[in-house]
């Protein structure tokens, strides 16, 4: 089963919101809001056609906010329990499992 990984970060060099669909730049926003929408419909459209999927939203600086998460439960649950449904995941881990480096490490270069 494919998993499709969106992340929502700010730039600073164009000061817009962009969305990226696992490694490639999808669509730019002047407003996370709007990111945001974008994201969980492209989230709702994956988990329609039967794959799974997740928005990860980076504030300005590059912390993640909680993440959505769109993937079917096990067969065995109700139907009423098989929306997507919004989970919260620690500051430290990334549903993806892709690290930015942080601004220490970056200074910390020679």
């Amino acid at each position: 089963m494919r998993r499709l990984c969106m992340h929502l970060r700010h730039s600073g060099k164009d000061n817009r919101w962009h969305l990226y669909l696992g490694q490639r730049h999808w669509k730019g926003f002047d407003r996370t809001s709007d990111g945001e929408d974008a994201g969980r419909e492209r989230g709702n459209l994956e988990y329609r056609q039967g794959g799974e999927s997740s928005l990860v939203v980076h504030r300005r600086d590059g912390s993640v906010e909680p993440t959505y998460t769109y993937a079917r439960p096990p067969s065995g649950l109700d139907a009423r329990a098989r929306e997507p449904r919004r989970r919260r995941i620690p500051r430290a881990v990334d549903a993806c499992r892709t690290r930015r480096p942080s601004a220490s490490n970056e200074e910390a270069s020679p």
